[in-house]
């Protein structure tokens, strides 16, 4: 018996005896003979064989380097979110036949997406955890906890043999606030996505006293309230930081230091890191007076007013006594001519004497026109990008145009 495809380019036929295997090796139809000859007596049969190939058609292209709505998915503003990937497969070549055989066959597998819950549109009745058909549509409901559940990821698709995959990068919407609770009370309402998955990316350690606090005040990124609003009627939280709605946009070049312009993720970093300085400022000046209760110092030392408890009490004389030299409820005559006290910081305003010079003034002056400010200037050592391929928010670093923030 001989066995012969009209185009061995097509299939490849190896026939033993009354059988043969055929392999398709391109898309096309041959007609495959098979030939029997028997004491000079020669049979012949044919049969329509018809190779196809099935590709995947959505998602298509390269999510990296060419970003589009074909490759790159992103969750919806509702509550809970909801991801949606349409899986499509094409036959090739376009025949009935072929198609009503891999529609029956096709099997579709995606990678998880954290704890999201997964549905196909049309699921395999074997598995819920997998698309069946040549088109179905995988849902994912509610945003994962982590940000590093987000990006990359494989859809796969299976007909026969192994299976073909394509790359898709998944995305959390950058001003929606439907990420999953976060146990923390925010001054500025329910904290948007950026603030949530960002936060992480810092670290969870570095951030456990920093809250988000909405718009805020016009041009303000950031704040620590132990600094700008101190007082002698009580203590705030010394290392509580709240973080503006501006520290997920743009920063600009400052000359005074030579730093930026900042954008995205790497504003909110850069925001953090003046903030903390301004933090570690408090806890280094309120050493230099100390706490102590029932006098002005009770709260450590004031931010607000540069002729207030930066003294240390002249010989004899006691705080809280009954000349009002420091009561709680401000400085009395500390500082008083002729009292003795001294002054414990410098010309320059909050600059305790304890802590050293302060910062040399560059030739165009102190960023903000002040060492505190300057001092913590000098602390925004991010640069722009430098976290940009941990930025998965729409928009973002990573969608559609690589390391723009705002597409």
């Amino acid at each position: 018996m001989r066995w012969e495809a009209s185009d061995d380019s097509v299939v490849g036929v190896v026939g033993s005896g009354a059988t043969a295997n055929v392999r398709g090796l391109s898309p096309g139809e041959v007609t495959v003979t098979a030939t029997y000859t028997y004491m000079g007596q020669t049979a012949r049969d044919t049969t329509r064989v018809l190779a196809y190939r099935v590709v995947i058609a959505n998602p298509a292209g390269d999510p990296v380097n060419a970003g589009s709505n074909t490759n790159e998915f992103t969750y919806s503003n509702a509550r809970p979110g909801v991801l949606t990937i349409p899986c499509r497969a094409r036959v090739e070549p376009d025949d009935g036949a072929a198609r009503a055989e891999a529609e029956s066959r096709a099997s579709w597998s995606i990678d998880a997406v954290g704890d999201s819950t997964l549905a196909w549109s049309a699921a395999d009745p074997a598995d819920a955890s997998q698309g069946r058909g040549l088109e179905t549509t995988a849902t994912f409901t509610g945003l994962p906890e982590r940000h590093d559940d987000f990006g990359p990821k494989n859809v796969s698709l299976t007909v026969c043999g192994g299976p073909v995959s394509t790359p898709i990068e998944v995305f959390w919407p950058k001003n929606a606030t439907n990420h999953p609770p976060d146990g923390l009370a925010h001054p500025g309402g329910r904290a948007p996505n950026w603030f949530f998955y960002w936060r992480q990316i810092i670290g969870e350690g570095h951030m456990r006293h920093v809250r988000y606090g909405g718009a805020g005040p016009a041009g303000h990124y950031g704040r620590v309230p132990a600094m700008t609003h101190w007082s002698y009627g009580g203590a705030l939280n010394k290392r509580r930081i709240i973080i503006f709605d501006r520290a997920s946009t743009t920063f600009p070049h400052q000359a005074c230091i030579g730093i930026g312009p900042f954008t995205g993720i790497d504003v909110f970093r850069n925001t953090f890191l003046h903030e903390r300085q301004h933090v570690r400022q408090i806890i280094r000046a309120d050493a230099v007076v100390g706490t102590h209760g029932g006098t002005c110092w009770q709260n450590g030392w004031s931010w607000n007013d540069p002729a207030h408890n930066h003294w240390r009490l002249g010989h004899g004389r006691v705080a809280g006594a009954a000349s009002g030299i420091c009561p709680p409820g401000g400085p009395g005559t500390l500082g008083a001519a002729g009292s003795g006290d001294v002054r414990l910081d410098t010309t320059v305003h909050h600059w305790p004497d304890a802590w050293g010079a302060p910062p040399a003034a560059p030739v165009g002056g102190y960023c903000q026109g002040h060492p505190i400010e300057h001092q913590a200037y000098q602390q925004m050592t991010g640069r722009e990008h430098g976290l940009a391929r941990y930025d998965w928010g729409d928009p973002g670093k990573n969608h559609r145009t690589r390391r723009r923030w705002n597409d």
